[in-house]
């Protein structure tokens, strides 16, 4: 779907693999692994949880966009730069995740959160601090 998509912007034939895809996505959602999905995001108990994860994922997509624009617009940072500066991001939680699954186990999920939350808004804080030296460069 995405190649399909950078390969022929503007044109409708870009939508083709996403209507190619509809019924093999309901012939999976029929099977036993779908069924199992569409049940767990069916649990009464789960609409909250389920409602933070969909605005978490929102927000890191709108961050990765952002800070972006901002590393190529404001500070002329090329795009390999641009690109390597956002890679930490997901990089950085890669190497995170097992030490909050252990903070998690020890001390329950809500103090883990709220750290990783607060330390990726003070990471995030910091981005225009650290490239306001580098204004105008070119990478």
């Amino acid at each position: 779907m995405l190649l399909a998509l950078s390969l022929s912007p503007g044109s409708p034939l870009r939508l083709l693999p996403a209507l190619l895809a509809v019924p093999h996505a309901v012939r999976w959602l029929r099977g036993a692994a779908g069924r199992r999905v569409a049940g767990v995001l069916r649990d009464a108990g789960t609409y909250g949880i389920h409602a933070a994860v969909l605005a978490l994922a929102a927000g890191f997509a709108a961050m990765h966009y952002l800070v972006a624009l901002h590393l190529q617009r404001d500070d002329a940072a090329g795009a390999t730069t641009t690109g390597l500066t956002l890679l930490c991001f997901p990089a950085a939680m890669g190497l995170a995740g097992p030490l909050g699954g252990r903070l998690a186990d020890r001390f329950g999920p809500r103090a883990p959160a709220a750290g990783g939350a607060a330390l990726t808004a003070a990471g995030l804080l910091l981005v225009p601090l650290g490239t306001a030296g580098h204004r105008g460069a070119v990478t």
